[in-house]
């Protein structure tokens, strides 16, 4: 993102939206395994699919 940003005005910017794209999904993935650890602390049967899915529908 960083070659994006020093690119001209004007210039395709391609890159750096699959650059945004990426730290978007490791975000919601990030998110997604804090509600797993969460959900295994508090003593719920959890998976790691499932407490994707419960992030996805509060984003929803």
């Amino acid at each position: 993102m960083v070659r994006a940003a020093a690119k001209p005005v004007g210039t395709s910017q391609a890159t750096a939206k699959w650059g945004m794209w990426a730290v978007s999904a490791m975000g919601v993935g990030g998110v997604a395994f804090h509600a797993y650890g969460v959900a295994r602390m508090m003593g719920r049967a959890a998976t790691p699919a499932r407490a994707m899915i419960r992030v996805m529908s509060a984003l929803s």
